[in-house]
């Protein structure tokens, strides 16, 4: 067994040695040290620092433009006269529970904003749905959502999908015409000969 001097010696040499995460425990040990004093808070400093970082970092990062994109989605499926396209608390809410199975049903989510004092309006609580929601859900989320409404809103969904990634259209089938552009070429004619 160390003699207590002997053990504070060791100690003063680790502390040294390792770094500052492993020894802050072995300087604990000795808080009238002024070395081991000065350990302690460092490590108190970083660990604050640390966690400041960690709390004003937003745990999801959303689209560069996720204002007009959110816009732009409500405005599609806001339409109460196309069933095909309109979501409903209900419906919306039972979409995210594909992708996250534990999310609350509609009353229950609904009766949890109201006890908070949160709006109840639908574009609201989705605009705050997505947000929460972690991004690789939100995206499947998102996805989901272009794969229902894509037949029906052909060309709003790929302006929409053009915010989300500029320049790229996924396929061909993606591609929408544009009635009033036309083509500088001039047109192919066909002369047919008639033989009499």
């Amino acid at each position: 067994m160390l003699q207590p001097e002997n053990f504070k010696k060791l100690t003063d040499e680790l502390v040294k040695r390792k770094s500052l995460s492993d020894v802050v425990g072995y300087a604990k040990l000795f808080p009238g040290n002024d070395y081991c004093k000065h350990l302690i808070e460092q490590f108190t400093l970083e660990s604050r620092s640390k966690m400041r970082v960690e709390i004003s970092e937003p745990a999801n990062r959303l689209p560069e433009k996720w204002t007009e994109i959110y816009n732009r989605l409500f405005e599609v499926i806001n339409d109460r006269n196309n069933s095909a396209t309109y979501f409903s608390g209900t419906r919306f809410i039972n979409l995210i529970k594909e992708f996250s199975p534990y999310f609350p049903d509609y009353q229950r989510f609904i009766d949890a904003r109201n006890a908070k004092g949160k709006s109840i309006s639908r574009k609201i609580f989705y605009y705050d749905i997505l947000v929460e929601l972690a991004d690789e859900i939100r995206k499947n989320v998102i996805e989901r959502m272009f794969q229902i409404l894509d037949p029906f809103e052909k060309s709003k969904i790929l302006q929409i999908k053009n915010l989300l990634n500029p320049g790229i259209i996924n396929s061909d089938s993606d591609k929408v015409e544009d009635a009033t552009t036309f083509s500088s070429e001039p047109p192919v004619v066909f002369y047919f000969i008639l033989l009499g």
